[in-house]
């Protein structure tokens, strides 16, 4: 049995050895995306992740636009800077 898989993936390598030498590689036509597309699909195009919930095994999928992600980002750097701002003014006051 293991003799019969392993010369069939021995003829299977052979073959598409034999196909891939036999075929000349086609030209790829510029499939780079234009800006607009680009914009679009920054603003529309959702991706979605699986992000664990405390006191339970089920987890929550949560979907999401680059540009929503992007927002999220910088509002929490920015309150975790306010933070620091204000743990650093109320240590200095208390100098």
């Amino acid at each position: 049995m293991r003799a019969m898989r392993l010369s069939l993936l021995l003829c299977s390598v052979v073959l598409s050895g034999t196909l891939a030498a036999a075929a000349p590689p086609a030209a790829e036509p510029d499939l780079e995306p234009t800006a607009d597309a680009k914009q679009a699909a920054y603003t529309k195009r959702a991706t979605c992740k699986k992000t664990p919930v405390v006191g339970t095994r089920i987890s929550k999928t949560v979907c999401q636009t680059a540009a929503e992600r992007d927002a999220e980002r910088a509002a929490s750097q920015q309150y975790l800077q306010n933070v620091q701002d204000a743990a650093a003014i109320q240590s200095k006051s208390m100098r």
